[in-house]
Parts: C-alpha cells; sequence; structure tokens
C-alpha cells in the first residue's frame, strides 16, 4: 500500500513572525473602534422625515377642507406659466438643444474655454454657462449635473458652476418681466444687465477671495478632459477627433461603395432624430417647471389662508415705507416662494422700487426655481443652504445694481 509522505512545515523566521502578529493587531483593534450601531442615530434620521410627513398630511387634509379654492390657485399658477413662461423658455429649450447635437455648441464653447479657465473652471463650463444664459433657469443646472455625470468636471468645480450657471434667460425677462409685467421693454433690459452682472460678479469675488484665502485652489488637482462629459449628451459624431495623419488609403471595394452612400444618407436621417429628441427633451423639461409652478401656487394659497406670511409681509412692510413701496411688499413675500407670480404683483404695485424688487426676486428665484434647479444640482454634491445663500447673495447684488437706474430713470 502506498504511504503518502507527510508535508513538513518549515517554522517560520522571527521576522515574519512579527510581521504576521502585527497584522492580526491591526484587525482586532480596527474592530474595536467600530462604532456599535446605536437606535438614536436612527431616530435623528427618521425625525426630519416624520416631520415632514406630518406638514405633507396636514397640507393634504386643508386642501380637503377647500378643494375649490386650492384647485383655482393651481388652475392660476397654470394659466401663469402658459402665458408668461411657456412661450419665453419653451422655444430656447429646443434650439440649445439642437445647437448642443448638432456640435454648433461645442465650437462656440471651445472659443469661450480660455476665459472660463483663467476663473478655475474647465473649458467644457463654457458651453455649460451658454446654455444658462440662453435658455434661463433650469436648464443651465440640469446641464452642470450632466457634466459632472460625464466625469468633465469634478464635484468642486460642479459646486462653483452651480451658482455661475444658474440665470433667468434673457425673452424671459425682456419679454415676460419687462415688456408683459412693467410694460417697457428697456426695463427689461435694464433687469437683465443687473442680473447677469449679480451673477457674475457675485461668483468672480467668491472665487478670488477663496483663492486669496487658500493659495491656489486647484494645486494639485487633475484637471479632466475639456470635453470628457459632453459625450454623455451630444452625439458621438459631433466630438469625433480628426487625426493629423492621413488614413492609409484602401482599395475601393463595393462594399466600401455602399458605406459611402449610406454614410451620405444618414445625415437627413440624424437629424430628423435631433430634432424629434430636442422637442421630447423641451417637452418634458417645460412641464415640470410648469408642475412646480402650480405646486408652490397651491403652497402659498395654503399659507396665505393660514396667514404665516403675514408677519413676513409686515416685516418686509417696514423698511419699504420709508421708500414709499410699501405695496410692493406682498409681492415681494411671494416671490421667495414662486418669482414670476412674485415679479407680476411687485409690477402691478407701480412702487417706486419695483424694478430693483423684481431684479432681487427673478435672480434669487424662489422656492419654486430653486427647488427645480437642486432637484438637478443633488446629484453633484451641491449643498442647498450654501446654493441658497449665494442665490441670496446674487439678488441683493441685483437690487443694488438696479437702484440707482430705477431712482434716476423712468419706464
Amino acid at each position: 500500500m502506498y504511504e503518502y509522505p507527510v508535508r513538513q512545515h518549515t517554522p517560520l523566521s522571527a521576522r515574519a513572525q512579527e510581521t504576521v502578529m502585527s497584522s492580526q493587531h491591526t484587525r482586532s483593534a480596527a474592530r474595536k473602534q467600530k462604532k456599535p450601531f446605536r437606535a438614536k442615530n436612527l431616530r435623528h434620521r427618521r425625525l426630519p422625515a416624520a416631520l415632514l410627513s406630518v406638514l405633507l398630511l396636514f397640507l393634504l387634509c386643508l386642501l380637503l377642507t377647500a378643494p375649490a379654492r386650492y384647485a383655482e390657485a393651481c388652475i392660476q399658477g397654470m394659466a401663469l406659466w402658459a402665458k408668461a413662461v411657456l412661450p419665453a423658455l419653451f422655444p430656447f429649450l429646443i434650439l440649445t438643444g439642437l445647437l448642443t447635437k448638432l456640435g454648433a455648441a461645442q465650437k462656440l464653447a471651445d472659443r469661450l474655454s480660455p476665459l472660463t479657465e483663467k476663473i478655475g473652471l474647465p473649458g467644457s463650463a463654457a458651453y455649460c454657462l451658454l446654455v444658462s444664459l440662453l435658455s434661463g433657469y433650469p436648464v443651465g443646472s440640469r446641464t452642470v449635473a450632466d457634466l459632472h455625470k460625464g466625469g468633465a468636471i469634478t464635484r468642486e468645480q460642479a459646486k462653483r458652476m452651480s451658482v455661475l450657471c444658474s440665470t433667468s434667460g434673457p425673452m424671459f425677462l425682456v419679454g415676460s418681466v419687462g415688456g408683459a409685467m412693467f410694460g417697457s421693454a428697456a426695463a427689461g433690459a435694464v433687469l437683465l444687465a443687473a442680473h447677469l452682472l449679480a451673477v457674475i460678479g457675485v461668483y468672480l469675488a467668491l472665487y478670488f477671495t477663496n483663492r486669496r484665502k487658500k493659495g491656489n485652489i486647484h494645486a494639485g488637482q487633475k484637471a479632466p478632459a475639456p470635453y470628457a462629459g459632453l459625450k454623455k449628451i451630444m452625439p458621438p459624431h459631433t466630438l469625433r477627433v480628426q487625426n493629423k495623419t492621413a488614413a492609409p488609403q484602401t482599395t475601393a471595394t463595393p462594399a466600401s461603395e455602399e458605406n459611402k452612400r449610406n454614410k451620405t444618407a444618414a445625415p437627413h436621417a440624424d437629424t430628423d432624430g435631433i430634432l424629434a429628441a430636442s422637442v421630447q427633451s423641451g417637452v418634458l423639461t417645460v412641464l415640470c417647471v410648469g408642475g412646480f409652478i402650480a405646486f408652490f401656487f397651491v403652497l402659498m394659497q395654503a399659507l396665505s389662508d393660514l396667514h404665516i406670511s403675514a408677519p413676513l409681509e409686515f416685516l418686509f412692510s417696514l423698511p419699504l415705507s420709508a421708500a414709499g413701496s410699501e405695496g410692493a411688499a406682498a409681492g415681494l413675500t411671494a416671490g421667495l416662494l414662486e418669482a414670476t407670480q412674485g415679479c407680476a404683483s411687485i409690477a402691478a404695485s407701480g412702487a417706486p422700487l419695483a424694478l430693483p424688487l423684481a431684479a432681487f426676486t427673478v435672480t434669487f428665484g424662489g422656492g419654486s426655481i430653486l427647488a427645480q434647479q437642486l432637484a438637478f444640482l443633488k446629484g453633484a454634491g451641491v449643498k442647498p443652504l450654501a446654493f441658497i445663500g449665494v442665490k441670496a447673495l446674487q439678488g441683493a447684488a441685483a437690487f443694488l445694481f438696479c437702484l440707482p437706474i430705477a431712482l434716476f430713470c423712468t419706464f
């Protein structure tokens, strides 16, 4: 019978034994440092959700007490959306979608990239800023989230871009607010200038202040490819890089001739698909905006019925009465929740400070626009309180920029 040899284990050296013992000690120490599960932490996490659920149930019961009243508020919100927001936003959504997918926006952003790189942002930020300037809320925030998801910008860059690429559209400010609400396109142009100066000026002030405190904030960071993330939101053929060296020529075959004919016929099919995709994306975005406006109209009516907004309106009326603009206090209070309704109420008051107050309202955005933007920016690591604080600073700057013109000019 065959006997298997006994395997002899060689003893470990003293150094190897010391290494094994140290690794075992490290693992045991790590286990001891793990914090035990505490139900108290879980209760703290569930408390805000439970409080929000109670408030929502209370709001639901309030809606059931007077359904016709709150249905009318919802209809008013949708009517304002259809009259002021839809005509101003929807065409720009389609046009910017077409520019994005056809590659024209990339070429324009390429020309603006040297400017954005001087203020601590990659070249792809120029594209996002351009889209925000053309389309307005919340398209800029959606583009920032897409760039971060695609890897074109870091989380820190997304946080800075979130406040820079947060602008209202020119058609809304000049056409809807200026022309329709104030009855003057010149007033809308002043609002647009003050709005853009405030957004860009506050960003530059914060950027250079932080840079002076922390030194070069980009030291040691590896910048992503300028248009790496645009591959997620642009068709591949718009981002194709041409080689400097020509490809070797091959002998033409019937199959290659057929491929050439297919490629020449492809742009027409691609154009049809691009138009359909742009219209579909624009419809979904503008419907989402309308839903936010209608919801905040209902919420604003509920707060008014509960007299919760009355103390805030009284506080605003105290400083505004000194300038003879106490009539705009109700519009300013409403603008903290819904900017479009707030601007309409401020313009209807005819107060001397109506134009600067409208500049603050549209630049701050109100709860409706802030909720739309934060819905996209949450995935990019943007903190809501910090974002709202910067938007408040931008609103105050827009008020100050617009104040001298409102005092010495009439529209």
